[in-house]
């Protein structure tokens, strides 16, 4: 009726949306609002919350393949690494034992099932999910590294490093041997390289 209507409060998805991430083949989104993290198909179907509907807050969502997401979750009270299926009642596998700190920004691998992580330590982290395995690549002493993108075949990264407390500059890993080169300058402040 008019007057439920009008005494009703409705919460704006949008205004609460924390990130999103297209699906590998871009027939698909995973959003996650308010905590909540969802899958929706962007022509047909019904939308698939992922996780538990309630006492967990899930970040940075993203589709792993076709048939799963990664996502961190605060289930239990700390902060860990989650893989979901997308079939109903699927299974989810939880990477406890990994100390990945407070995840800032997360990408996953164009080729393996691994992703990048950085944190509030300022690290730039590789974690390999088959073997449940993390290696720090890079750390800042002045700010958090942001703005990585993986190379198409899932063999090098590129992101901005806080080299001073004024200047960031770009730095690109080769992931098979960690070795890191400084791209730009120290002069300036460069952000968000993309391959």
């Amino acid at each position: 009726s008019p007057q439920v209507q009008r005494h009703r409060k409705f919460v704006s998805p949008s205004r609460f949306m924390e990130d999103f991430s297209a699906h590998p083949d871009g027939h698909s989104l995973a959003v996650t609002t308010r905590g909540k993290a969802f899958a929706f198909s962007n022509w047909e179907g019904s939308v698939l919350q992922i996780g538990e509907t309630e006492g967990v807050r899930y970040r940075l969502t993203q589709w792993l393949n076709d048939k799963s997401f990664v996502t961190i979750s605060d289930k239990g009270g700390k902060e860990a690494i989650e893989i979901h299926s997308t079939e109903f009642n699927g299974k989810v596998k939880r990477l406890d034992g990994i100390d990945i700190g407070r995840a800032l920004d997360m990408e996953v691998s164009p080729t393996e099932e691994k992703i990048i992580i950085s944190n509030h330590r300022s690290e730039l982290i590789l974690v390999d999910l088959a073997k449940k395995k993390l290696k720090v690549l890079d750390r800042s002493h002045y700010n958090r590294i942001q703005g990585f993108s993986w190379s198409p075949d899932g063999k090098w990264i590129t992101y901005s490093c806080a080299d001073t407390q004024n200047t960031i500059s770009i730095k690109i890993c080769n992931l098979k041997t960690g070795k890191i080169n400084r791209l730009t300058e120290t002069r300036f402040r460069d952000i968000n390289p993309s391959f």
